[in-house]
């Protein structure tokens, strides 16, 4: 019997909850994040995780925009799929 299925799953939980508890951070104080890479975004690294909180305030709204692990590489303003042959 192994304790990996149950061990991730637990991982899982504490993981999203981490990022629960970032997304109501940043929605009292939305702008605690430094800016971010594209106009008008903030960001906001969620808390002992390897997470990042991309967001935009417009008014009284938060949008999150994306939840970006670290390891991924981000696309920097302006570039697209066009390189990659996608239209």
């Amino acid at each position: 019997m192994t304790i990996w299925p149950a061990a991730t799953s637990k991982l899982r939980g504490v993981v999203a909850g981490r990022i629960k508890d970032a997304v109501r951070k940043v929605a009292t104080y939305p702008l605690i994040g430094r800016p971010g890479i594209e106009p008008g975004t903030r960001e906001w690294i969620v808390h002992r995780t390897r997470y990042l909180l991309v967001y935009e305030v417009d008014a009284k709204i938060l949008s999150i925009l994306r939840v970006w692990h670290m390891s991924q590489e981000r696309v920097e303003p302006g570039e697209d799929d066009a390189e990659d042959g996608a239209t």
